[in-house]
């Protein structure tokens, strides 16, 4: 009897640590898939940014209108004009997070290359910011947060989010301008 006492509290310190070690590994996947989003994104804005310019003729190679940014490559190319904006959750898409802050909106970073039909580029995004610095560089900065919630995570009902922002330089105006 006392022998299935000592297994009985055993197995229950074993359980409690494997479910306390099972929820850090879920909290570490969000955590690096947030992180991933953001690095992807900016990864993936400043490869186009890179290419701003290319066989422009008179208008600036970009243009940010709030969290939009259109980007120009050329005025006699097929593709001349990649657009990254952002699209709110539908309200289908909300009711699969409960108990999200008061006021927050969650976006889709679309992408759409000129005509075609625009696509989801990233989801769960907060915000996007686009701020021209001068004629060859621009700070682009997104905040992403986690698609569920961490019960062990007091701030922002238990949304974890993360921030990330980088300084982008457009190559071929510094080569165009001499910079």
């Amino acid at each position: 009897m006392i022998s299935a006492v000592v297994s009985a509290i055993i197995l229950l310190a074993v359980f409690s640590f494997y479910s306390s070690l099972s929820h850090q590994a879920e909290v570490q996947v969000d955590v690096s898939e947030v992180q991933n989003v953001c690095r992807n994104s900016i990864f993936e804005i400043r490869k186009t940014l890179h290419k701003a310019g290319n066989r422009l003729g008179s208008h600036k190679p970009y243009e940010i209108k709030g969290d939009s940014l259109a980007v120009y490559f050329s005025e006699t190319q097929a593709v001349d004009t990649v657009l990254y904006f952002l699209q709110e959750f539908t309200e289908a898409e909300y009711t699969g997070l409960p108990n999200l802050p008061n006021g927050r909106k969650i976006y889709k970073l679309m992408k759409q290359t000129n005509n075609l039909a625009a696509t989801i580029f990233s989801d769960f995004i907060t915000s996007v910011n686009f701020i021209e610095i001068n004629a060859t560089s621009m700070a682009v900065t997104i905040v992403a947060q986690s698609s569920r919630q961490d019960d062990t995570y007091s701030p922002d009902n238990g949304y974890r989010s993360y921030s990330l922002g980088e300084r982008v330089n457009l190559r071929y105006l510094k080569l165009l301008l001499g910079t």
